[in-house]
């Protein structure tokens, strides 16, 4: 076989493959996940709020047109599965053009190894069940880095065009795909003659914002609005607005590494470092881009007050390709054939499979669902119960909730947090009996790593959650799992005696 058919051949295995695997267990309910909604009524509503740019809602607006037919096409339920399954697409590919990166730079055995070792990646595997830009931003990311390593290798025109495309790609991801513009500009002036390099310069912009518009119609609509849409990201990530951050530096994402594959794969890419440091010119400069990144991101995500464990995905991802990159490479040292030096990573996979086998088993168990069956089972029909709003139960008065058979009891609602309805005694005089609170919620009020604006811990919020759970009487109960959209960590709590 031809190293062109073979990477034809890989880069369809493992984005088929990671397609039917990302595709497994995504039909829970839209509303569980806090973000989801809202893409699905800018689908729905054909508006837009840019609060990231355009590539998978125009994406997934056009898959709708293209999948669904007659009402389907508003149903929030239907429109939010498409999203989940181009998502997945757009995972699938993120893994597959890792894959095709390390074929291209170290062989075809690397390459096998860093798709299996990107397929089963669990934070890859569990992002790619939402509607969430993430994954988008990645797949940009690695398509970048193969037209980089492309256009390095072959500085043509057409290797100019595609490494525009690519990097258009990942600013139509998230806008923090836009620093890899002036990467890819220097890269491009530097790599060109004098006397043609503002010609190449003026193709790849052009190029670039050809394709970046393609995705993003909207913004000529109203241009101001990505300069006001990357103040309020770029605000939220300072934890410049109201609420309840966490402390910086803080080590949520050394906690987040080890719960999504551990430190075998991270440990692995000392080998590669090894050879960077002794010989950083035998480094291509795609490695250079995704170790430099995952460095940064690392370090800077570790000091914002704001943070999330998806924001993580290419530092998780770029340990794995540069785990298989330093073997590879110790491989050609050492003058060996074969996949042996390879064993190495088999316990990292294992270990990445076993957590992927945990998340995917997660996917089935729908925390929500099951409280709301106990209740309907068990409280009498004229308790009155309050929640948080990420408890979900049925509730007339949310638009999302269109179609669920309402729950027996009267439900108190209307407020996002349970504490910002009043007291305890407020509640009671309201006539609640009972109370369902969501960790995902109320967590951050009792985490001693988490402030307020005012660099305290001591909040009324936290106030009335701890008195709930020393005066109240917990009924029912489900700790947090695994994947938290599912199993958020409910408390069903009995007032109806304080």
């Amino acid at each position: 076989m031809s190293d062109r058919r073979h990477a034809i051949a890989l880069f369809l295995s493992i984005l088929v493959s990671g397609l039917v695997l990302f595709s497994r267990h995504s039909d829970f309910a839209f509303f569980y996940h806090p973000d989801e909604g809202g893409k699905v009524q800018q689908i729905i509503r054909h508006k837009r709020n840019f609060n990231h740019p355009m590539m998978m809602l125009s994406t997934v607006e056009v898959a709708r047109y293209a999948s669904l037919w007659g009402d389907n096409r508003k149903d929030p339920q239907s429109v939010a599965m498409v999203g989940r399954r181009a998502t997945a697409f757009a995972s699938a590919a993120a893994a597959a053009l890792l894959a095709l990166l390390a074929f291209r730079t170290f062989g075809a055995v690397a390459g096998w190894v860093c798709g299996i070792v990107c397929v089963t990646n669990p934070m890859l595997y569990e992002l790619a069940h939402y509607f969430k830009e993430d994954p988008w931003l990645m797949m940009g990311i690695a398509a970048f880095c193969v037209a980089l390593n492309e256009y390095r290798r072959e500085p043509s025109v057409r290797g100019l065009t595609w490494f525009a495309v690519a990097c258009a790609l990942a600013a139509a991801g998230k806008y923090a795909g836009f620093v890899f513009l002036p990467v890819a500009l220097v890269l491009v002036w530097r790599g060109t003659e004098p006397p043609l390099r503002k010609a190449r310069l003026g193709r790849f912009l052009a190029v670039f914002a050809g394709v970046w518009l393609l995705f993003n119609l909207p913004f000529l609509r109203s241009p101001g609005a990505l300069f006001e849409s990357v103040h309020e990201e770029t605000t939220k990530l300072a934890g410049l607005t109201d609420g309840v951050t966490r402390g910086v530096p803080h080590d949520f994402y050394i906690m987040t590494q080890s719960i999504y594959g551990g430190w075998l794969l991270p440990g692995l890419c000392i080998v590669w470092l090894m050879v960077a440091i002794g010989n950083p010119r035998r480094i291509s400069a795609a490695e250079w881009l995704l170790a430099v990144c995952a460095v940064i991101q690392f370090a800077g995500y570790s000091f914002m007050p704001k943070a999330a464990f998806r924001y993580y995905l290419p530092v998780s991802l770029a340990f794995g390709f540069l785990a298989v990159a330093g073997l590879a490479r110790m491989c050609a040292d050492a003058r060996k054939r074969g996949a042996v030096t390879y064993l190495a990573l088999v316990l990292a996979v294992y270990q990445q499979t076993q957590t992927l086998a945990v998340i995917d088993r997660s996917f089935k168990s729908d925390d929500r669902r099951n409280l709301t069956e106990w209740v309907r089972a068990n409280l009498p029909s004229d308790a009155v119960i309050a929640q948080d709003e990420a408890v979900n139960f049925p509730d007339a008065s949310r638009w999302a909730h269109a179609g669920r058979t309402p729950l027996p009891q009267r439900l108190v609602s209307g407020k996002k947090e349970l504490a910002d309805l009043g007291t305890l005694a407020d509640l009671r005089a309201m006539g609640v009996t009972h109370v369902a609170v969501c960790q995902r919620t109320y967590g951050r009020y009792l985490d001693e790593s988490r402030k307020d604006s005012k660099g305290s811990n001591q909040t009324p919020e936290r106030a009335f959650y701890e008195s709930l759970f020393s005066k109240g009487t917990i009924l029912w109960e489900s700790k947090m799992g695994p994947v938290n959209y599912l199993q958020p960590g409910l408390r069903f709590v009995d007032i109806s005696k304080l």
